[in-house]
């Protein structure tokens, strides 16, 4: 997965996808280990949730609203 949208072990696996030995290896923990693969799967849907274009605008949003706001330092 990409290194920024992935937590090694949390999200999913990371390797380097110039390997192959690495990418098979870690396709067939996966495909092992069924448990590993739903929790990898749940956690990673939830991350991509917070990483929307939307929810990103909505922090920024919020971070500018944050500063205008009367008394907000900088």
């Amino acid at each position: 997965g990409a290194l920024d949208a992935v937590v090694d072990g949390g999200t999913g696996l990371l390797v380097d996808p110039t390997d192959p030995a690495a990418v098979a290896g870690a396709i067939t923990t996966l495909l092992l280990d069924s448990d590993l693969a739903a929790r990898l799967g749940r956690a990673g849907a939830a991350r991509a949730a917070t990483l929307s274009w939307q929810q990103i605008a909505r922090r920024v949003q919020d971070l500018l609203l944050g500063r205008l706001a009367p008394g907000a330092t900088s």
